[in-house]
């Protein structure tokens, strides 16, 4: 299955990781983009002058090494976030 790259799509990979307790944080600066625990709280940060499929890669590389609560979210989340482990998707 070929996934597009849209503001959806970047909706969608903000909520599983929303309901799964980790904050999405569009920052500016010369940086990549990535995730980190501070002060017990998970944080995903994204370069917010990335084009829409380097913020869309950087919340899929999130949500492959976080630990995801699959039971929180709905039928159709969990069917893409399994979608996105399966097939290691990069746009």
């Amino acid at each position: 299955m070929v996934m597009k790259p849209t503001p959806s799509l970047l909706e969608k990979l903000e909520n599983i990781l929303g309901k799964s307790g980790f904050k999405v944080r569009y920052e500016k600066g010369n940086f990549k983009g990535g995730y980190c625990l501070l002060e017990k709280e998970y944080i995903v940060v994204v370069n917010k002058f990335f084009p829409l499929e380097g913020k869309i890669n950087t919340l899929v590389e999130a949500l492959e090494a976080l630990p995801i609560s699959t039971e929180v979210l709905t039928a159709e989340e969990q069917k893409l976030f399994h979608q996105l482990r399966q097939q290691k998707l990069k746009f």
